[in-house]
């Protein structure tokens, strides 16, 4: 299966899907407002609010980065494919989620209730990242030329397209 391309295209399909409809359901900055019957604005809240949702659609992510991790096995066929499709940038993208969820403390109003629904969220997605960076390093297992492409994606650098310099994505002073 990990040298398959549409295999890889299908999980990147699903990841580019799925993020938007992860952080619209668990950042009250990107729920739009009025759009259901939710009105807390924070994010803690609404995260108590999705909690079902959320916990199967974390699960389901979760049991696919465990399929892509394993995968991976077959080691550079797999990870050239991976990268083809553009997988490892949908990780990234939810390594991304995964960690602003998980960084911040509970802001919601004071329910037992939703705290406990809102811990639940939080400890699935912290499994998600767990899995998540289990892949990135199997990604990068036995491949110097991706283990540093991965820490300049991860450290906000890219290679700019008219020379093979190496800039920050965004101004240092900005950034801080």
């Amino acid at each position: 299966m990990g040298l398959s391309p549409d295999i890889w295209q299908g999980f990147t399909d699903v990841l580019t899907k799925a993020i938007p409809v992860l952080e619209v359901q668990s950042f009250a900055w990107k729920s739009p407002a009025g759009s259901s019957n939710y009105d807390h604005p924070s994010s803690s809240n609404l995260i108590a609010y999705n909690y079902l949702s959320l916990a199967k659609d974390i699960e389901r992510l979760n049991d696919l980065c465990t399929i892509a991790r394993n995968l991976l096995a077959t080691t550079k066929k797999a990870q050239n494919l991976a990268a083809e499709k553009g997988f490892d940038q949908r990780v990234l993208a939810l390594v991304d989620t995964c960690v602003r969820v998980t960084a911040r403390s509970f802001d919601g109003e004071t329910n037992p209730r939703n705290e406990e629904r809102w811990q639940k969220v939080v400890n699935l997605y912290k499994r998600l990242l767990i899995t998540c960076l289990q892949f990135l390093h199997n990604f990068v297992m036995h491949n110097e030329q991706r283990k540093m492409v991965l820490w300049l994606d991860l450290f906000g650098y890219h290679s700019t397209s008219d020379s093979n310099i190496i800039q920050p994505k965004e101004p240092i002073d900005q950034a801080l």
